[in-house]
């Protein structure tokens, strides 16, 4: 990019600069395969169901994974997603099947 005397920017030099701010908004705006999503809150709302059932805290669930209660609280609400392994460990806590934290449709 350069600019004309007297402090003026070529057109070209202009069009660069839209073309990469229009770049750089696109890569913002696209969503992370990591972001988490409604089907997340939906298993975070499963896992928080069950531990009520169960009359598990916060606390003793993360205990028993080697996790914080933060992080539970965190699966709970949908913030962070719950890997396939600790859904399984999760599960196992629980005394649930995996299959059934996918029983009811999150979309319904």
């Amino acid at each position: 990019m350069t600019r004309d005397g007297d402090d003026c920017w070529s057109i070209e030099a202009l069009q660069d600069v839209n073309s990469l701010v229009a770049s750089v908004a696109l890569k913002k705006n696209k969503t992370s395969p990591k972001t988490s999503n409604a089907i997340d809150e939906f298993i975070g709302a499963r896992i928080r169901e069950r531990r009520h059932v169960l009359g598990i805290s916060q606390a003793d669930l993360a205990e028993t994974l080697g996790v914080s209660f933060q992080q539970i609280q965190k699966y709970e609400k949908g913030v962070n997603r719950v890997s396939a392994a600790r859904l399984f460990a999760i599960c196992k806590a629980l005394n649930v099947s995996l299959s059934s934290m996918f029983e009811r449709d999150p979309q319904a």
